[in-house]
């Protein structure tokens, strides 16, 4: 469920324990998504303390939106309008403030 949400979106970058078969076989080494869900990359089982400036950095570097999704939501698209559903389960705030947890 987790590697099928990242491969949709337009990278699996964001993952410390990456698998090897979706890279090796799927992707062919690249963390190029299929694009799905837009130009973002989706973190899935976030939790502030652990992907806070990992998440950051790597939109930064990547010019993609980076989607947080805790224990118990999904992201729902329509078009191209894209928002996150459910209700998290022990999600913590982010440290960061600003829109979308930009460092200020």
């Amino acid at each position: 469920q987790s590697a099928g949400s990242m491969i949709g979106a337009a990278d699996v970058g964001l993952t410390y324990e990456p698998n090897p078969a979706l890279l090796k076989d799927l992707l062919h080494g690249q963390t190029a998504g299929m694009g799905f869900a837009g130009r973002c990359a989706i973190r899935p089982h976030d939790s502030a303390e652990l992907w806070d400036l990992a998440s950051a950095v790597y939109g930064q570097i990547r010019n993609l939106t980076v989607v947080r999704v805790a224990n118990g939501q999904g992201l729902q698209c329509i078009g191209a309008n894209c928002s996150l559903v459910g209700k998290s389960v022990g999600a913590h705030q982010s440290v960061f403030s600003g829109p979308a947890g930009r460092l200020e």
